[in-house]
């Protein structure tokens, strides 16, 4: 039996919420923002709630009424994406508080900031391969978050040290070969009193495996492409993902490139771009590239978004994944 918790809301109303649903509430805030039809697939699939899509629709009215949730609507033209997107509300983060899903200090500020989030559709698109991987991985072990768990980039950095007179990863036309420079020279022993921090990459988000003792940690960096960057800045990226790989040996790591398409919603607009997915395939198969990648024993795959989930599985199954 679901523990029930009960919420007064004014008059005499009341909502009672169940357990699974505190569950999937802290779900939406460690994500920010979902797609309604997304949190919908979280809650069902997996955290195993069992209600339709009409019937979400209306708890999650009654979920805004006392709110636990806030949402907005995003229309983008006539032809374009239509949804509505949702993110915690204030009585949540209390709900949270209570249940040990969130610190006590946890910034309340903060939930403002979700539901206006920057580059929003980038940011739902990566959030989708998040959701198939995450079920793709659930079907096969039946265990989530008991060893697989997801990370923003703040919350799982790529930190190094760099001279402090030289900061050679900066946006500059010379980045990609100081990048080459530093991979192919290694890391040596520094200094820290000469060297500051810096951030190697932030991918748009992590996804890692624990496995037995002997086995090495699995990491998935997820990188979203709308098709905006031009391919020269994702040829840049992949150079810092190598030497990223390179100096944490002691995982392994993919680099997955995702392409939206149609599956991002059932009323999505998103056309797979094959000409810009062939065009960067054919810079990751240049020698100079497929070597680098060898040395640094990366993993690298660009997929459409309805694929995310298939190339992650055999990564986790421990095969090399390429292409």
């Amino acid at each position: 039996m679901e523990r029930i918790t009960t919420l007064k809301g004014t008059g005499r109303s009341r909502l009672e919420v169940k357990e699974s649903e505190i569950q999937y509430l802290a779900y939406l805030e460690k994500h920010r923002v979902l797609t309604l039809q997304q949190l919908h697939t979280v809650a069902t699939e997996l955290f195993g709630v069992i209600l339709d899509s009409y019937s979400f629709k209306n708890r999650m009215r009654k979920f805004e009424q006392f709110k636990l949730i806030r949402s907005k609507q995003y229309a983008d033209g006539f032809n374009g994406e239509r949804f509505k997107y949702v993110s915690i509300g204030i009585r949540a983060v209390d709900l949270l508080i209570e249940n040990k899903l969130l610190d006590a200090d946890f910034n309340q500020q903060n939930i403002y900031k979700y539901i206006r989030k920057e580059n929003l559709l980038h940011y739902l698109v990566t959030q989708q391969a998040i959701i198939n991987i995450l079920l793709a991985n659930q079907r096969e072990s039946y265990m989530y978050n008991q060893d697989i768990f997801s990370f923003s980039n703040s919350d799982y950095p790529y930190h190094d040290l760099i001279r402090k007179k030289s900061m050679v990863f900066g946006r500059n036309s010379g980045a990609q070969h100081a990048a080459i420079s530093s991979f192919k020279n290694g890391t040596s022993q520094k200094s820290k009193s000469n060297y500051r921090t810096y951030t190697i990459i932030k991918p748009d988000w992590v996804i890692k495996l624990d496995l037995e003792e002997d086995d090495l940690p699995s990491i998935i960096n997820i990188e979203a492409d709308m098709g905006t960057e031009p391919l020269a800045t994702l040829e840049e990226k992949f150079w810092k993902y190598c030497i990223l790989a390179k100096n944490r040996s002691h995982e392994r790591h993919l680099l997955l490139f995702v392409f939206p398409d149609k599956s991002f919603s059932n009323r999505s607009s998103f056309v797979l771009q094959k000409k810009r997915v062939k065009n960067f395939l054919n810079i990751l198969n240049l020698q100079t590239n497929k070597k680098i990648m060898e040395e640094a024993k990366i993993s690298v795959a660009t997929v459409p978004l309805s694929g995310s989930a298939e190339r992650s599985l055999l990564f986790f199954h421990g095969n090399e994944v390429k292409g």
